[in-house]
């Protein structure tokens, strides 16, 4: 009996410990910046390689971009410093633009972060920030579904 009440313990303890990292993951996330929710890749390219990328991709298949007509990068904050561009792609089956942030990596010069910050309803508007409003499994699957569709593409 007191090996089944230990191994009781234990179990709640881990879930007690899972479900507070869950909690401070969805409300506080982690300390990156200004997108403290977004999900980050490195690309072992400059920022003028991945554009060029992303313009051929635009080229061969307008449909992943939220513009089908022209590709445009937008500063992501102000005219001041474009330290960081935004890009929109978009899920048809879903409905959803995409938004993310191209800039060149503090850690590398001939590096370029790729970060995915949202995804944005077009019938209602409705926002969901990546590491934020998904659990951890439809995170690992949005990663997934991002890797996949668009980043395959330009690495």
């Amino acid at each position: 009996m007191k090996h089944y009440k230990k191994a009781i313990a234990i179990m709640l303890s881990i879930l007690a410990i899972a479900g507070l990292y869950e909690l401070g993951r969805r409300r506080v996330g982690s300390f990156a910046g200004s997108h403290p929710f977004g999900e980050e890749w490195t690309i072992q390219r400059p920022i003028d390689d991945v554009k060029s990328k992303l313009t051929k991709l635009h080229q061969a298949n307008p449909k992943l971009f939220r513009d089908t007509a022209k590709l445009t990068f937008t500063n992501s904050h102000s005219n001041i410093k474009p330290d960081k561009e935004r890009i929109h792609f978009y899920y048809a089956d879903r409905n959803e633009d995409v938004k993310v942030l191209i800039r060149q990596s503090v850690d590398c010069k001939n590096c370029t972060d790729i970060v995915l910050i949202s995804f944005i309803n077009r019938k209602d508007g409705t926002m969901r920030l990546m590491n934020r409003d998904f659990n951890w499994f439809a995170n690992e699957r949005e990663i997934k579904t991002f890797e996949e569709r668009i980043l395959k593409y330009i690495k």
